[in-house]
């Protein structure tokens, strides 16, 4: 009933930081981060940049600079403009020089942020020793790191989709149980054929597909093992 009551935007996910920042009240701080990462999981930029400035700091739940790091890169990856800038500064925190020069000079890079780019001459002039391709390597890991999250995110969308154990009749007849993507039975479930035979097990896109079990009409097994585009794989 609560979460339905929670508007979102990034409005809301500034209100909820700004009650972390300046409560005085410890439950209404995790209150506030519990909202605010409630609406980054839903892919608000704005709201994974705030979470994670929560776990650098300490507002609302313990330090985690690994937390941290990972909202961070999880809200540039939406799109976020700042939070690179915002990784720079707790990788150098954790003494890691050249890790924080990739996030600065991708930063600089992609947003011309002129805070990264002071950063990032400021560093490279202390250890005038690092490479162009050192450099060019660390951003390519940051890059793959945010490639990871995104693929993660694609498929906890696709996971949303599919819905729970419901009751459909499909196009042949057949009454089918069990969860469903789309419409078409998808995951694991029952299918009631209008001659009487039952298959129960793995559907794929509303076809028999993976491990599963057809019974006759009197109940007897017809067939028990892997299934592929419908048929058994005999």
């Amino acid at each position: 009933m609560l979460d339905s009551l929670v508007p979102t935007g990034n409005t809301k996910a500034q209100f909820y930081f700004s009650q972390l920042c300046y409560s005085n009240s410890s439950t209404k701080e995790k209150q506030a981060l519990y909202w605010i990462k409630k609406m980054g999981s839903q892919g608000n930029a704005f709201a994974c940049q705030y979470t994670a400035r929560a776990y650098w700091k300490g507002l609302g739940t313990s330090k985690n600079s690994l937390k941290a790091k990972d909202w961070f890169l999880k809200a540039y990856a939406l799109g976020d403009p700042d939070s690179l800038s915002f990784l720079g500064k707790v990788l150098e925190e954790d003494q890691k020089p050249l890790e924080a020069v990739a996030a600065y000079k991708l930063a600089y890079q992609k947003y011309k942020s002129k805070e990264a780019g002071y950063r990032l001459k400021e560093i490279k002039t202390n250890l005038p020793t690092i490479s162009e391709d050192t450099i060019a390597e660390k951003i390519s890991i940051l890059r793959q790191r945010v490639s990871e999250i995104n693929d993660s995110s694609l498929a906890t969308k696709q996971r949303d989709k599919i819905k729970s154990t419901v009751r459909i009749v499909l196009e042949d007849g057949s009454t089918y149980q069990g969860k469903i993507l789309d419409g078409k039975p998808h995951g694991y479930g029952k299918k009631l054929t209008y001659d009487g035979q039952l298959y129960i097990g793995d559907f794929h896109q509303g076809i028999e597909n993976g491990y599963g079990t057809l019974f006759s009409k009197k109940g007897t097994i017809s067939y028990q093992g892997l299934w592929k585009e419908g048929s058994p794989r005999l």
